[in-house]
C-alpha cells in the first residue's frame, strides 16, 4: 500500500496520525501508562505502508494493520482484506472449505430478507390515555417522565391485554427514519421480563432529540437513562459495544468528546470501553454512585461528577 492510500484509509476511518519519514504514526491501541493509566496520545505507533505492519515505539509491541483494525473498529479479515485491496489470506480459511472451494468452486448463498419490524398494538401516550391506565400513570409518576418526553421519543403504551400487555413501546429508528427495532419496559413490576426486545436493537444507537454544542456526549445503557440525559446523550442497550455501533461513534462528527457514564455496576466495563477508544477519540468515564444509574440521579448530577480522561 501507498502512504497516500494509507493516509487516505486512516482518514475515511476517522483514525488520527501524524507523518513521519517511513511510518504514519497512530495512538497505540495496545499498551497503556502505567503510572498514569492512559492510553498512548502522543502517536508513537508506527504504521509502515509498504508492508502494513506496526510497531508501538513505547510498548514495543508490532504486528499487521489488521490487528489495528480488528482492535479500534472489529474489523473482520474479509473487511480488513476489501479495505487494503488484498485478497483474504488463506491460513484464515478452514482447510475443508478450501478444499471444497478447489473442488466444487465458491458456493453463493441467497441473501435473507429481513424481517420487516412492525411495532405491537398500542397506542400514542396522551392524557386521555394516562388517565384510564393507573399502572401506566403511576409508572410515570415513579419516573418522572412527562407526557412531553412520550411524545418526542413517540413512546406507546400496549394497555392491559394482550402478548405485550402492560408494556411502554419505544421505537428505535435509524438515520432514516426506518423502524429497525423496539423495546418494551414492562410498567407492572410483574412481568419476568422487565425488557422485550424485538429487531436486531444493538446494530444501532439511540439518540436524545437534543443535541447541542459543545458536542460532549454522554454514552449511557438504557433509552431512559438517555431520556433523563435531556440532551446530548446516546445509549447502547447494553454494558458493551457491537463492532457496529463503536464504528458509528468513531464516525460520528457531532462527537466531540465522549464520556461513558453506565450503571454504577458497571463502571470497570466503562472504563475498559473507555479505554479502547481512546485511541481515536477524545475519551473519558464517570463513576456513579454505588446503585444509581443516569435515570436515578438525574441529568445534573451525573454532568456535575468529575470525568477521567484517558487520553
Amino acid at each position: 500500500m501507498t502512504t497516500n492510500k494509507l493516509q487516505q484509509t486512516l482518514k475515511a476511518l476517522r483514525i488520527p496520525f501524524q507523518e513521519s519519514t517511513k511510518c504514519l504514526n497512530i495512538n497505540c491501541p495496545f499498551c497503556v501508562g502505567k503510572s498514569s493509566g492512559r492510553r498512548d496520545d502522543k502517536f508513537r505507533c508506527g504504521i509502515f505502508p509498504n508492508v502494513l505492519r506496526y510497531y508501538c515505539f513505547r510498548c514495543h509491541r508490532k504486528g499487521s494493520f489488521y490487528d489495528i483494525l480488528s482492535t479500534l473498529l472489529g474489523y473482520t479479515r474479509s473487511e480488513y482484506a476489501r479495505t487494503v485491496d488484498k485478497a483474504p489470506d488463506l491460513q484464515d480459511k478452514d482447510v475443508l472449505d478450501i478444499i471444497r472451494e478447489n473442488l466444487h468452486g465458491v458456493p453463493t448463498v441467497k441473501a435473507k430478507k429481513a424481517d420487516k419490524i412492525e411495532l405491537p398494538p398500542s397506542r400514542g401516550v396522551t392524557p386521555e390515555l394516562v388517565g384510564d391506565q393507573p399502572l401506566l400513570r403511576q409508572f410515570l409518576v415513579d419516573r418522572g417522565i412527562s407526557l412531553r418526553t412520550c411524545s418526542d421519543y413517540m413512546v406507546r403504551y400496549t394497555g392491559v391485554a394482550g402478548q405485550h400487555a402492560q408494556r411502554l413501546i419505544i421505537p428505535i429508528y435509524d438515520d432514516n427514519q426506518n423502524l429497525v427495532a423496539w423495546q418494551g419496559r414492562d410498567v407492572s413490576s410483574k412481568a419476568k421480563l422487565k425488557y422485550f426486545t424485538n429487531g436486531p436493537i444493538m446494530d444501532y444507537l439511540y439518540w436524545t432529540v437534543s443535541v447541542e454544542p459543545p458536542y460532549r456526549i454522554y454514552l449511557v445503557e438504557g433509552a431512559i437513562d438517555c431520556w433523563r440525559m435531556g440532551h446530548n446523550a446516546v445509549t447502547c442497550f447494553s454494558k458493551q459495544l457491537t463492532r457496529g455501533q463503536r464504528a458509528k461513534l468513531v464516525t460520528d462528527d457531532y462527537i466531540k468528546e465522549l464520556v461513558l457514564c453506565w450503571d454504577s455496576d458497571a463502571y470497570n466495563e466503562a472504563r475498559g470501553t473507555a479505554l479502547d477508544l481512546a485511541p481515536i477519540m477524545r475519551t473519558g468515564v464517570v463513576r456513579l454512585p454505588e446503585g444509581e444509574d443516569p435515570d436515578s440521579l438525574g441529568a445534573k448530577a451525573v454532568r456535575e461528577l468529575d470525568i477521567e480522561w484517558l487520553n
